[in-house]
């Protein structure tokens, strides 16, 4: 199956007459290909420094603009060494939470025990001064 822009190549190739329709079409498939212009104000004096960093880089001034705005939107070193630190430092933290929750149960169980073997000593003690007492 030929896409319609493909048709309408062939057309203009063979010399043929394109409709409005395939004009229009034609048109507002290429607008997305082509570069938009914008007009921004700035001093002679930034102009001309700027103009002069992007004749030192080897490359024209809207060439030198438009790198600058796309490194402005990117993050920068020190932001995603940041990010990671924050990361780790968060899953280190939820593993001392974990881990203390984890010590906190197994205290609660020693103490249970600890309970236990304190009533079991006490009744033991108790039996043995009845015992020494003559007590039955």
């Amino acid at each position: 199956m030929v896409s319609m822009i493909t048709r309408i190549k062939y057309k203009e190739r063979a010399g043929e007459p394109l409709t409005e329709e395939e004009r229009q079409f034609r048109h507002d498939y290429q607008k997305k290909f082509t570069k938009a212009q914008m007009c921004i104000y700035v001093r002679r004096e930034t102009q001309a420094r700027w103009t002069e960093i992007a004749s030192s880089q080897g490359v024209t001034m809207s060439q030198w603009m438009v790198g600058q705005v796309a490194a402005s939107l990117e993050p920068s070193p020190q932001l995603a060494a940041l990010q990671q630190e924050n990361h780790s430092q968060r899953d280190e933290i939820e593993t001392l939470k974990r881990l203390a929750s984890e010590a906190l149960a197994k205290a609660a169980e020693t103490e249970g025990k600890l309970r236990s073997v304190e009533a079991d000593l006490a009744d033991a003690l108790r039996a043995q001064v009845r015992h020494l007492r003559g007590q039955p």
